[in-house]
């Protein structure tokens, strides 16, 4: 049970390789808030283009939060969903729920540098 003074610390991804933080190390299940489900039927996504499943790695995790400053209570993961753009997926990294997701374009320089 959380005392009611706790604080919400905002990592990045830079504070979030510096420490050792603790979050689950294997495959978690996503389960999609009524947000979530919300956002993908706006957007005309379906759910098949959404990831079922993520592990936190070093290479995907872009930014968190934590109450106590040792464990994740909040993780955005950055994935990519096809060739212009990623996706970031915000979820409690412990009960898989899926709160939030957005895109963003890939810069087009990089692109091209791989294109070519």
């Amino acid at each position: 049970m959380l005392p009611f003074y706790f604080y919400i610390m905002n990592l990045t991804r830079t504070k979030l390789l510096e420490k050792k933080y603790n979050y689950p190390k294997g495959f978690i299940n996503l389960k999609y808030s009524r947000h979530f489900q919300e956002r993908v039927d706006e957007r005309c996504l379906g759910f098949d283009c959404m990831p079922t499943m993520v592990k936190i790695t070093e290479d995907n995790i872009h930014s968190a939060k934590t109450i106590d400053n040792k464990t994740l209570s909040s993780v955005v993961v950055k994935l990519k969903y096809n060739n212009d753009k990623y996706v970031f997926i915000a979820f409690n990294p412990f009960d898989g729920g899926a709160k939030s997701f957005w895109f963003q374009r890939k810069n087009n320089e990089q692109s091209n540098k791989k294109n070519n």
